[in-house]
């Protein structure tokens, strides 16, 4: 007998544990008690419920009633049973949401896009959104209208034998989180299950976002996959969600809410609601300054992120005459710029601007945009706390990462080495560094997690993307269009590599006065920088080759501490100079105790023939390549 049959089957009910589920909740601030033990899980206090549906509100009706609503509330617990039924009362939709749905679901019939849904030990569950019992649960007060939502915690394969399940009390612990819907509200009262024991799991700091009805969950279809949610698994926190549909920067919503709510990070998520009323400039920027002073009393020393709108489809829903829109963004980071613990983030970069994230309605993201947000945020989150450190901790930490990784990462554990370049972002999984001349180095083992650094932090300038097909992420997540593979070219010895005795003699620095000569030689001149070349050739980075007191070719240095720039000039070839050139710069970068290495192209086979002839190992081209804007024909644009 499965339980839901037990449930409601009162002598077959005596033989399951039962608890109360207002005893695992997580995300409401209070509940409200009911008749036979139901209890209204409530996102608001009481004080904040009569500011909402005050005077000083744009729409307080409606956000009387998504306060209601349960987004992010659950339910967590571990226990040994292999199944757990729940007993819910779902609150009819509110006609605004209802209203919002159909714009999605025009010509396709109406859709749940919400429900309950559960995490077993990180294994989810898809929402369902219960039918109503017919007649309530025998012997169980007030439960006309409830439903019973049925959790199977059992894996596939987990099972002593075919339809054979654990003993009760001999299955093993999981943990549970049931998330309740985000769109509507509900009452919860029972827990039953056919296991043993049941017990609470605590949580372990908070993630506070304040918002409208993009971090609700609208179109996320699934309440354990609103933005939100997701950041705060990412976060490894717990989440209160206090976000509402249609709602702007109100004063007084937040007044008083610091005590009883401690979070270790906020996230302020309004801006969006005010294309479509007409607003003042200066109003705006008053209810922007007042509220975001508001959470500042509330939260003093608590990091928090102020997001500015997400992109729109402005063909589709275009901004309302007499609103100030568009100087939302501007007056959102001028606000919190007066209150030290508040950072912006650009919400036009969290979201991709196209129909795989952004909804039919042309403002809200879909799950896929739900997913990249939370990703995006995690990521700038991570990247300013990174910030934070002196740059050679953040080198450390980079060199620590790369340690054992694979060989195409070399170039960057060199550059970091050398204590060359900035380090954005260092993950297990990504890391993203920048050199002095602004270009930009990513190896990214875990693409997921790359494609989100990508579009959160990269600039569409030029990426040298380590690691195979990454080139092709770039590319996708940064518009760029050009791809150059190269071999990564290491020299591996410990001994110097032998230099023919007559030509080492005509080898020697050259001078910043020969920058001319290397200009007017350089195959790719039109890539150096004069100044930076300067710098390079009063370093002594460069090697010249001399005929008596004749320049007939050099070698040099790339910012990124690989040789390169090897030329020897016409009339002067095949004497030996090449080999000589690149052997004795590399002789240099041992003696300094470093790796010499360098990139060749592919259609350099001779380069590629030399170096192998002189003891260096060369990787395959498509584990590395530089990503770039190409040249655009006339009148494509800047």
């Amino acid at each position: 007998m499965g339980i839901a049959r037990m449930v409601l089957d009162a002598r077959a009910r005596a033989s399951l544990i039962e608890a109360s589920a207002v005893d695992f909740l997580h995300g409401c601030v209070g509940v409200t008690q009911g008749a036979g033990g139901w209890v209204r899980p409530e996102r608001f206090t009481p004080a904040q419920m009569r500011m909402l549906g005050s005077c000083m509100a744009w729409r307080p009706g409606t956000y009387r009633r998504m306060a209601r609503t349960t987004s992010g509330v659950r339910l967590r617990f571990r226990t040994d049973a292999t199944e757990v039924a729940l007993a819910v009362r779902l609150d009819p939709e509110p006609r605004e949401t209802a209203a919002q749905l159909a714009v999605i679901d025009a010509g396709t019939g109406r859709l749940a896009h919400d429900g309950v849904s559960y995490d077993v030990d990180g294994r989810h569950v898809d929402p369902v959104l219960p039918a109503p019992l017919a007649s309530g649960i025998d012997g169980v007060p007030a439960s006309e209208g409830a439903s019973l939502v049925v959790l199977r915690l059992e894996d596939e394969g987990e099972a002593p034998g075919p339809g054979m399940v654990p003993l009760p009390g001999f299955g093993r612990v999981r943990e549970v989180t049931v998330w309740l819907p985000c769109l509507r509200g509900c009452e919860v009262s029972r827990v039953w299950l056919d296991g043993s024991a049941i017990e609470p799991v605590e949580g372990e700091g908070s993630l506070l976002v304040l918002g409208d009805s993009i971090p609700q969950g609208f179109f996320a279809d699934d309440p354990a996959r609103t933005w939100p949610a997701l950041l705060a698994q990412r976060l490894g926190l717990d989440l209160v969600n206090q976000s509402i549909y249609g709602q702007v920067f109100q004063d007084g919503t937040c007044t008083g809410l610091g005590r009883c709510v401690s979070p270790e990070f906020v996230v302020v998520a309004f801006g969006t609601n005010y294309r479509f009323g007409p607003c003042a400039e200066a109003r705006t920027r008053r209810e922007v300054e007042t509220y975001l002073a508001e959470v500042a009393r509330e939260w003093p020393e608590v990091p928090t992120w102020v997001l500015t709108p997400i992109w729109h489809d402005e063909l589709k829903t275009p901004v309302r005459r007499g609103s100030c829109y568009a100087r939302v963004p501007s007056i959102i980071r001028d606000a919190a710029r007066a209150h030290p613990e508040m950072r912006v983030a650009d919400g036009e970069r969290l979201v991709s601007h196209d129909g795989a994230h952004i909804a039919a309605d042309a403002d809200h993201p879909t799950p896929a945009g739900h997913e990249q947000l939370a990703g995006r945020l995690y990521v700038r989150m991570r990247a300013d706390d990174l910030a934070r450190l002196p740059p050679e901790l953040r080198r450390r930490r980079a060199l620590s990462l790369l340690e054992g990784a694979a060989p195409e990462s070399f170039p960057m554990a060199e550059l970091l080495r050398r204590g060359e370049g900035e380090v954005l972002f260092a993950e297990d999984g990504c890391l993203l560094v920048r050199a002095k001349n602004g270009d930009q180095m990513l190896f990214s083992p875990d693409r997921g997690l790359g494609r989100l650094v990508m579009g959160e932090l990269c600039e569409p300038t030029l990426v040298d993307a380590l690691g195979e097909g990454l080139e092709r992420e770039v590319r996708e997540v940064l518009g760029l269009d050009l791809v150059e593979p190269y071999h990564i070219v290491t020299y591996d010895g410990s001994e110097p590599i032998p230099v023919d005795a007559a030509l080492a003699s005509g080898i020697r620095p050259l001078g910043a006065s020969f920058a001319r000569d290397v200009v007017r030689h350089y195959s790719f001149a039109r890539f150096l920088d004069e100044g930076r070349l300067a710098s390079a050739l009063e370093a002594g980075r460069f090697l010249g080759a001399f005929e008596g007191e004749e320049l007939v070719g050099f070698v040099g240095e790339h910012e990124e501490g690989s040789i390169g720039m090897l030329e020897v000039f016409p009339g002067h070839r095949k004497a030996g100079w090449g080999a000589a050139l690149e052997a004795t710069k590399a002789n240099a970068f041992l003696a300094a105790g470093q790796v010499p290495w360098t990139e060749v192209y592919p259609y350099n086979k001779g380069s590629v023939r030399l170096h192998r002839r002189l003891g260096f190992s060369v990787l395959d081209a498509s584990l590395s390549a530089f990503v770039s804007r190409g040249p655009r024909e006339p009148g494509e644009g800047a």
